[in-house]
């Protein structure tokens, strides 16, 4: 019974987490940071970085690439010393 509080309890957190960031990209959409869905360039993904919005970097990256976290990770870390 306790390891079905537990779990519960975790998926509720990580539902949590997930409606955080898609809050955090509406959000920033609606201000003009992150481009609109399927318009994100690598010139985006440079200013976003530019500009100390390393996780939507990242979130941009992704999206553009199809690569992994780890993957993206590494290139935004590449471009940051650019």
């Amino acid at each position: 019974m306790t390891i079905v509080y537990v779990f519960l309890v975790i998926s509720i957190v990580l539902c949590l987490m997930l409606i955080g960031v898609r809050l955090q990209v509406a959000k920033a959409r609606r201000s003009g940071i992150y481009p609109q869905k399927g318009e994100a360039t690598m010139e985006d993904v440079k200013n976003l970085i530019s500009s100390g919005n390393h996780l939507l970097a990242l979130r941009a990256y992704r999206e553009i690439h199809g690569v992994s976290l780890k993957q993206a990770k590494k290139e935004i870390e590449r471009l940051k010393q650019v």
